[in-house]
Formats: structure tokens, C-alpha cells, sequence
């Protein structure tokens, strides 16, 4: 080995180091940006650049919507037309993930009961770049041709506990189509509302464990929190938070929910409603989708009570009339709802997921 060989080893054995620790740092921060099932508008893009690229998107992948564009002042507008009849809560979450995955956000949304019309806004940092009028053709109800049936969300919960034979019986039941996770869950073709836990009366001897909105969180750990519920499933269909939550009768974290709902195109499903939650409301106000249930059945209910009023949440109602059974991952509970549903049942009600009802 010659001198000038020996010599330059330290140097190249510090370069080595060198690239190899610039090399993990970059994939370190690659990590740290990487969130799944987020689309990321290109980068350098402009305010007006994103929002054209919104319509450009809505104007290309119509699915079943009419689509009208133009200008008002400095706005764009699209007017669209469904000629599906889909419910306006649908819409509005397959258009804010559009709006997000193009780098804009909703900042309003608005129904006109009388007109049947959903008025939307969507911009940067509260400025509107683009309006989005949506109507209903009036030709179609959301479950097809003169389809007039009653709209049923069944909503099962406690799947990380339940035992192989609920799990078998579950595979069994297609009109279950909405599932309550709190943690990675594999979907199998239903939709997913990750629990949100909420700082609970009596904490902190009630503690629900980590990633708990409390009250005392500052609103940016709120936020860091929901975004890190929110990449427990890729592309989750709302939040649904805790019943009996302290954290529920307080408008800044309610609101700081239902914002992130609206920027997200999520539901917020309360399982309880009570009458000094502010989830409804600030649902309103921030202009977020918000469902409850019309009939809740309890971890411990019993086969007998659960036939009962599964029966009856089952039981044909008005046309267009909507219902949300939520009902625990247990075998002998869902072999009461496989006997509650008879051809029959199956053929006068429309099974749905949550993200096919309106706002209640």
C-alpha cells in the first residue's frame, strides 16, 4: 500500500460518514412528512393554480354529476347537478377530499332545504377561490331509479375485542357497512369512523389512555392529535367521540373537531347524544357533517334486549326516512340482526354506510 494510500484513508472514511448520515437524515424528514393517503398538490403552486386545478378535477371525473363552470368576480364557480340524488352529505365529503388532495379547504357549507340546493366555498387561509352550487336532478332518490326505500347505517363497534366467532358472524353481514375502530383495522369493504378519545368526567381517574384530547391541550396539541387519530385508517369516513366526554361541553375543542372534519371531509358521529354536548352545534357552525344513532345498544345488552330493538330500529318506516343502529361486535347480538333480517327487511330498507345519510 503505498504512502498517498495511507495518507487519504481518514479522508475517505470521513466522506463515507458524512454521506451516509446526510443520506438518513433525508429519509428521517421523508418519514416525518410522509402521512398515507394523502395526496400533496404540487409543490410551488399558487392559490389560483390549486383552486383551477380543483375544477379541472371535478370537471374531468363527473360520476353522475353535471357539471357547469364559469366565473363570478374573482371567484370560479361550478354548478353541479346529481342526477344520482346522492345525499348532500356525500357530496360534500367526495368534494372536500377533492378540494384537499388540490391544496385548497372547504370554508363553508350551507343547505337550503326549501331550494334543495348545498352552497360550498372552498380557498386558502379563509380566502374563497371556487363556489360550488349543488342540486338534485329530482329524477333519482340516492338508492337508484325510484328507489323511495327507507336509508338504514348499521355501525358495529368493539371489533379489537371481539372473540373468532363474533368476527365469523360479522363476515356474515354485508349490511353492516360501517365499522368504530381505535386502532389500524383492516376494512374488508366497509367504511371506518376512528374513535376520538375526549378528556372524560373524572379524569384523570378515568383516563382513556394516550392521544386523549384534554381540555388543558393547547389548540396546536389538539390538532397534532387529531391528525395522528386521523392516520389510524387510510381514508377514514368520519371521528366518533366518546359519549360522557367533559370535553364535549367545551366550544374551543369541539369546535377545533369539527373544523378539522370540515378541512378532512369527515363525519362527526356522536354514538349519545346529551343534551349539554356542543357536537351538533359546532357541527353546524363550522359546516361539518354530524350523525347520531337512533337506537344504541350497550356492550353488555343482552341477546333478548337486543332482539328487541333491533327488531325495531328494523322495522319499515316512512320513505326517505333514515336510521342509525349502532350495536357491539358480539355473536349472539349479530346472530339476533342475521334473524332480524329477513328478505323481506332486506328488500323494503336501503343498507347503507354512514357517508349515504344526511345530516341529522
Amino acid at each position: 500500500m503505498s504512502r498517498r494510500t495511507k495518507k487519504n484513508r481518514p479522508l475517505r472514511l470521513a466522506v463515507a460518514v458524512f454521506v451516509a448520515v446526510l443520506l438518513s437524515l433525508l429519509a428521517y424528514r421523508a418519514v416525518l412528512r410522509w402521512k398515507p393517503g394523502i395526496v400533496r398538490p404540487p409543490q410551488g403552486a399558487t392559490p389560483r393554480q390549486s383552486a383551477q386545478r380543483f375544477c379541472r378535477s371535478v370537471a374531468a371525473d363527473r360520476d353522475g354529476y353535471l357539471v357547469k363552470s364559469g366565473t363570478a368576480d374573482s371567484l370560479f364557480a361550478m354548478t353541479l347537478t346529481d342526477t344520482r340524488n346522492r345525499p348532500f352529505a356525500l357530496t360534500n365529503l367526495m368534494l372536500a377530499r377533492r378540494a384537499r388532495a388540490c391544496g385548497i379547504e372547504l370554508l363553508s357549507a350551507a343547505e337550503d332545504r326549501r331550494r334543495d340546493r348545498l352552497e360550498l366555498a372552498y380557498g386558502v387561509a379563509g380566502r374563497p377561490l371556487v363556489s360550488v352550487s349543488v342540486r338534485r336532478s329530482g329524477r333519482e332518490s340516492a338508492g337508484g331509479p325510484g328507489d323511495s326505500r327507507p336509508r338504514i347505517a348499521l355501525v358495529a363497534y368493539g371489533l379489537a375485542a371481539a372473540d373468532k366467532a363474533a368476527r365469523s358472524e360479522l363476515a356474515k353481514l354485508p349490511e353492516i357497512r360501517t365499522l368504530v375502530i381505535d386502532r389500524a383495522t383492516a376494512a374488508a369493504g366497509r367504511e371506518l369512523l376512528v374513535s376520538l378519545p375526549l378528556e372524560p368526567i373524572g379524569y384523570p381517574k378515568q383516563d382513556p389512555g394516550p392521544g386523549t384530547i384534554l381540555l388543558d391541550d393547547s389548540d396546536s396539541k389538539v390538532a397534532a392529535k387529531l391528525a395522528k387519530r386521523f392516520r389510524i385508517a387510510d381514508r377514514p369516513a368520519g371521528f366518533a367521540v366518546e359519549a360522557g366526554s367533559r370535553a364535549l361541553k367545551d366550544e374551543r375543542i369541539t369546535g377545533r373537531v369539527a373544523r378539522f372534519c370540515r378541512e378532512n371531509g369527515l363525519v362527526l358521529f356522536e354514538p349519545r347524544f346529551t343534551a349539554n354536548s356542543l357536537a351538533r352545534e359546532q357541527a353546524a357552525a363550522n359546516g361539518c357533517p354530524y350523525l347520531t344513532t337512533t337506537a344504541y345498544l350497550e356492550p353488555k345488552v343482552s341477546a333478548a334486549a337486543a332482539a328487541g330493538r333491533i327488531r325495531a330500529a328494523l322495522r319499515p318506516s316512512g320513505a326517505g326516512m333514515t336510521t342509525v343502529l349502532l350495536l357491539p361486535v358480539r355473536s349472539d347480538v349479530l346472530r339476533e340482526l342475521a334473524r332480524a333480517l329477513t328478505g323481506e327487511v332486506r328488500s323494503a330498507c336501503d343498507f347503507v354506510g354512514v357517508s349515504g345519510l344526511g345530516t341529522k
